[in-house]
């Protein structure tokens, strides 16, 4: 706690104007018991999150995060990485340790790095570079169902000028190669084997007219599924530090195009489309999926002074881009959002949607063929009675689910009937009551589940606001296989104490009783109690 009083009273060992702390620390203890069942959470817990920014003369910032747990097993995350990434007046920003950073859509952005970086942004200029590792050697190991992995350094660079509103153009770089001498080889059949990837790709983007603006970014890629194989013959020209080519090499290709039209402040169209090549493979992106066109055309408009809202997309996707597989799957999206201001008290919201997803795949025992249909209309009606401002809100959605797949359709297929209605009373004096009521009906090809919610919600504050209190009530009744009741009470305050940060409480305690034999009847209890401060 020493470490945490030097930075909550900075100006006790610095001067003011020269370094500055900002930031926050958030404590927290949560208390747990359960009868019935197996505890779910530990039964005391506590951790310590930081985080804080120094600057040093109004010019340099330094982040940093610090997380600490009283509790480590494998269902919580423990303190082992620490990065920082200060920036030095507004247009430079340095890495350091672990850390993340976005280079463009088709070649680095969701994967961290334990290395180092600069990022240069002075006026139009853009310039980056980045270096570090990204994956971490473990030796395989059969006996635990561990493939193992090599180490895997990733470079990455960018260079462009032009203002991202209008003109610009940006030249990106990843370059990703396995450290084939970081593990034993594999000699398990496991099938583990290191990699090389190079990336280039062009972004640009201009206003085609006043009301018209494009933007797009096309992509180049080369992998090596294993670069213990053969190389290819020395004609193909490619230095070796970009790439080396190899029998076991693939190369391809990746377009994306997004094009704003805008006519009016109240209306406009917006189309993506994207295709990437079944070979685009970038080790910049852990999810990145390939072999797949995609067109988007999302239409909006406010209407009558506003009173009429209008929102739509409608989309197409589809793979086998080369038919080198043995099925085309085709997805369809087709959704429309309405919001219609009847009068100054009420309106009504309406919303559908429309998800197929089809397959050409001439075996009837794994055909694709899914259909997910989604309508809802949610009625809302605002006035003043009982002394104070009401607002009711009724939620009624269908949802139908419809699959052909011959071997799991059927128990796939399902239709939900759903119903909300909630009503808020609320005074001047800040309290309030909240009363909610749901029920939703599910039917599938074995069962029919039913579930009926009813609760209440009473909030008030206290000293000026300082003191925010609210107690909760809910029971509910479902009726599947068995029959459960559910009991929840909850209560929660809150008590702010201005530069010297707040207090929460929060208690939770439910009871459930089963008529059925598969669920156990039982109870549990939930406190947490949290100190949060900002500096």
């Amino acid at each position: 706690m020493a470490f945490i009083t030097i930075i909550l009273t900075p100006s006790i060992c610095f001067p003011q104007d020269i370094i500055k702390f900002s930031g926050s620390l958030d404590l927290t203890h949560d208390f747990y018991s359960s009868s019935g069942i197996a505890p779910r959470e530990p039964d005391n817990y506590t951790k310590a999150i930081l985080r804080s920014t120094i600057t040093l003369f109004d010019e340099v910032q330094l982040p940093f995060e610090l997380y600490l747990a009283s509790d480590q097993n494998e269902f919580k995350q423990p303190f082992n990485q620490f990065g920082i990434s200060p920036r030095i007046t507004k247009w430079l920003k340095l890495h350091g340790g672990y850390f993340s950073s976005d280079i463009s859509e088709l070649t680095f952005g969701d994967v961290r790095l334990l290395g180092g970086g600069i990022e240069l942004t002075p006026g139009d200029f853009r310039f980056s570079f980045l270096y570090g590792r990204s994956q971490k050697a473990i030796e395989t190991d059969i006996t635990n169902n561990n493939s193992g992995a090599y180490k895997r350094n990733i470079m990455t660079a960018k260079i462009g000028y032009g203002n991202m509103d209008s003109f610009y153009t940006n030249i990106n770089f990843v370059r990703a190669i396995d450290d084939s001498n970081s593990i034993i080889k594999d000699n398990t059949g496991t099938g583990i084997t290191p990699v090389e990837n190079t990336v280039a790709s062009l972004e640009f983007g201009f206003p085609v007219s006043n009301i018209i603006k494009l933007s797009s970014e096309i992509g180049v890629s080369a992998y090596s599924n294993n670069i213990f194989s053969d190389k290819l013959s020395d004609e193909i020209n490619i230095p070796s530090f970009l790439f080396t080519p190899r029998v076991s090499s693939q190369f391809d290709g990746a377009a994306k195009i997004y094009m704003e039209i805008k006519p009016a402040n109240d209306w406009q169209v917006n189309l993506k489309s994207q295709w990437i090549g079944p070979g685009y493979v970038t080790l910049g992106y852990a999810q990145l999926q390939n072999d797949i066109f995609e067109t988007t055309i999302s239409p909006s408009a406010k209407l009558f002074k506003r009173k009429l809202t209008l929102k739509g997309s409608f989309g197409f996707r589809k793979n086998n881009l080369r038919n080198n597989r043995k099925s085309t799957t085709n997805k369809y999206v087709f959704s429309v959002f309405t919001a219609v201001e009847l009068t100054q008290e009420l309106g009504l919201d309406i919303q559908y949607n429309n998800n197929q997803v089809r397959s050409n795949h001439i075996s009837d025992s794994i055909k694709v063929s899914n259909i997910f249909n989604f309508i809802s209309l949610a009625p809302r009606y605002n006035f003043q009675a009982l002394g104070g401002n009401n607002n009711i809100v009724l939620n009624y959605s269908f949802q139908e689910v419809e699959d052909d797949n011959q071997s799991v359709g059927q128990n796939s297929r399902n239709k939900t009937n759903t119903v909300n209605l909630s009503h808020v009373l609320f005074f001047q004096s800040s309290l309030s009551f909240t009363s909610t009521f749901f029920y939703t009906n599910v039917k599938s090809l074995e069962t029919i589940t039913e579930i009926i919610n009813l609760s209440e919600s009473v909030s008030h504050s206290f000293f000026e606001n300082k003191l925010n209190t609210s107690v909760s009530l809910g029971y509910s009744i479902t009726n599947s296989i068995s029959k459960e009741k559910q009991f929840t009470g909850k209560l929660a305050a809150t008590y702010s104490m201005e530069e010297w940060g707040a207090f929460t409480l929060n208690i939770t305690n439910q009871n459930c009783s089963s008529s059925g034999d598969s669920i156990p009847s039982y109870r549990e209890f939930q406190a947490n109690i949290q100190y949060k401060i900002k500096f």
